[in-house]
């Protein structure tokens, strides 16, 4: 990514999984661009896996799927 924060896009899905599942947009965010480990999706190519525990969480893994395209990230 380049120097300037990239810019968050969330499809529906994601969209409803952060309400479902309680999770702040903040803390995708943050396991995108800080991620404590990355790996790319074994069944989606172009896919990236982020993964970070979150503090908020009691140190729950947060994985986060998502697609970078410039400075966009597709969530």
């Amino acid at each position: 990514m380049s120097d300037r924060p990239p810019l968050f896009f969330y499809t529906r899905h994601a969209a409803d999984m952060l309400v479902e599942r309680k999770i702040e947009a903040a803390w995708v965010e943050r396991t995108v661009t800080q991620p404590d480990s990355l790996e790319p999706d074994p069944k989606r190519p172009g896919v990236m896996r982020a993964f970070c525990a979150t503090p908020e969480r009691d140190g729950r893994i947060l994985r986060v799927a998502y697609v970078l395209s410039d400075d966009t990230v597709r969530v």
